[in-house]
This record gives structure tokens, sequence and C-alpha cells, in this order.
């Protein structure tokens, strides 16, 4: 066994790796900005009302920035907010994929990496999941810091026009 492996096996005993979480698809066709997104999201740790709440910072409200009715948690602004649900239906079909009921981020990834046979068309359809994913985080932080709102046909339009 040489030092390499003996570090390796070393790191791989003390990180605590949850088998339960599902495994990010880290495809090429995704960059790396959006991957990590996705795995951050995945872990809940990006600065949702919720979070930032959690944290100590006073806001004005903790209710989702996108449809402002539920309380933005991770999962809710960008699964289960009806805005996001509304766009990720719209993606479906135009996927020609029937859409799955899908409560967390890590469903979403877990669809993605279980969908289908066809490599090429998991690794578009992951792109096309995650790049969603990001632009409803980007819509909602535009409709808190520059006091605009785009409708969930924009975001699907957006997607499909590179």
């Amino acid at each position: 066994m040489g030092i390499v492996d003996l570090l390796r096996s070393k790191i791989e005993n003390k990180t605590n790796i949850n088998e339960s979480e599902p495994r990010i698809s880290w495809v090429k066709l995704v960059p790396i900005k959006v991957s990590t997104f996705i795995w951050r999201a995945n872990m809940g740790s990006i600065p949702s009302a919720i979070e930032l709440s959690r944290r100590g910072m006073m806001l004005s409200s903790t209710y989702c920035s996108l449809c402002i009715s539920g309380e933005e948690s991770c999962d809710y602004l960008l699964i289960k907010c009806p805005y996001a649900t509304e766009a990720r239906n719209l993606i479906f079909q135009w996927c020609n994929i029937n859409s799955p009921q899908l409560e967390t981020v890590g469903d979403t990834i877990q669809f993605v990496v279980t969908w289908g046979w066809n490599v090429k068309k998991k690794e578009w359809l992951t792109a096309i999941c995650y790049g969603l994913v990001l632009c409803l985080w980007k819509a909602g932080n535009d409709r808190i810091f520059k006091v605009v709102f785009s409708v969930s046909s924009r975001i699907v339009n957006n997607i499909k026009s590179p």
C-alpha cells in the first residue's frame, strides 16, 4: 500500500458521508458553479430567508420571494413553491417527460440520476433541471434586490433558448 492509498483510506475513514443523500451528477455539460450550487442547495446551505433568520439576521419577512405565501426554506423556494412547480411542469412538458412529484432538491437530484437509460439524454436533463433550479434562485434574488418579477414562462423560455 503506497502513501497515497494510505492517506486516501485515512480521509475516507474520517469523512462522514451520508449514504442516504442523493449523489450529485457532476456532468461536464453543467458548469461547476451550477453543480456546486445544487450541492449546496441539497445540503440546505444556501441563504434562504429561513436560514438567514436562524442565523440571527433580521428580515422583514421569511415568506417565499417568488410566491409570497410559504416560508422560504431552500426546498420551498426551489421545489415546492407554486411558481417553481409551474416552471418545472413546463420544462418537463417541453422535454416530453411526465412531471414527477418532487418535494426536495434531493428528490430532483435523485430523479435526474435515475431517469432513463440514454446517457446523453440523462446529461441534458441534468443540465436542464440544474439550470432551472439556479434560474429560480436568481429570480427570487431579482425580486428581492432588483424589484423585478419574472413569470415562470419567462424562466422556461430562457432555458429553452441558450
